[in-house]
């Protein structure tokens, strides 16, 4: 098992760092393009969230990011202190067709984003923090 650990105050201006440190950390397990793309952008989406909803731009709150790489799955472990929201549950998420697709909202697909690339994700709240644990299986890369 690998572990690397992250904290950053809740400033926008430190998202895309974070975001390029784990991806930078993940690109040493031989993963896809596509899915070092996918690793930056749930976490980017996952911690502009805390910093927008649990936080309220608060810029002087903690976010702890824990990265585990185990077996066949990377594990991102996310904590805050601010306000605890459940997750939506996932069947109310809205399907896009063609038509709709240029309806989009500007804002707040992160969590529909996230729940597309990652296999699991779960939100709970223990001990005055949140947790949001989100996890997918590297694929399985040829190199033959």
């Amino acid at each position: 098992m690998k572990k690397i650990s992250f904290k950053i105050e809740s400033k926008t201006t430190l998202v895309d760092l974070l975001s390029k440190a784990v991806k930078a950390a993940c690109s040493m397990e031989f993963l896809s393009e596509v899915d070092l793309y996918n690793i930056e952008l749930s976490i980017t989406e996952s911690v502009m969230n805390v910093i927008k909803h649990a936080y309220h731009m608060d810029p002087e709150q903690i976010i702890e990011l824990t990265t585990i790489i185990e077996g066949e799955y990377i594990t991102f472990e996310l904590q805050d202190s601010g306000d605890f929201k459940p997750l939506p549950d996932p069947k109310d998420k809205e399907i896009y067709t063609k038509q709709s697709i240029n309806r989009l909202p500007e804002s707040g697909m992160g969590l529909m984003i996230i729940r597309q690339v990652m296999e699991q994700v779960e939100l709970d709240r223990k001990e005055g923090k949140n947790h949001l644990m989100m996890r997918m299986r590297k694929a399985q890369v040829n190199y033959a």
